[in-house]
């Protein structure tokens, strides 16, 4: 076996170092150069996607902030107009109150000037009454006695 005798063996020794060296600086010339410039690439991609993400993150806390200042400031309004609100319902009801008032005191005015109608009436009434009675009775006292 002509391999693996040792006259030959630096001989094949050498050359296998030669050509190991040859494809690895091959490969790493070649390959591994183009293996660093996707690897750059990439990273620059990424950096540029990180860089998009932080100014879209920036825009985003500044609508958050925007959109926070919006709900206070309705929330204001809306605390406002319910005040506003309030406010007019209670003067409605005031009003209500008042003509309901104004209503009742209207209709026991009526009602009293009735009653004193009715007073009135009765007062005439008894009179008429008490003449015509003792009318009667003078007529039966003068009757009574004349017999």
């Amino acid at each position: 076996m002509p391999h693996l005798d040792f006259t030959y063996f630096f001989n094949q020794v050498i050359w296998s170092l030669a050509v190991f060296l040859l494809t690895y600086l091959t490969v790493g010339k070649v390959f591994c150069g183009k293996y660093g410039q996707i690897v750059a690439m990439r990273k620059n991609k990424v950096q540029e996607y990180l860089n998009k993400a932080h100014r879209i993150l920036g825009k985003v806390s500044s609508i958050e902030k925007q959109i926070e200042a919006y709900k206070k400031r309705l929330n204001d309004e809306i605390i406002e107009l319910e005040r506003s609100v309030h406010n007019e319902i209670s003067k409605i009801k005031e009003h209500r109150l008042s003509s309901i008032k104004n209503e009742i005191e209207n209709k026991n005015l009526a009602h009293e000037v009735y009653l004193n109608h009715l007073k009135s009436e009765m007062i005439i009434s008894l009179k008429h009454y008490s003449q015509e009675i003792s009318a009667k009775l003078n007529s039966y006292l003068f009757e009574s006695e004349e017999k």
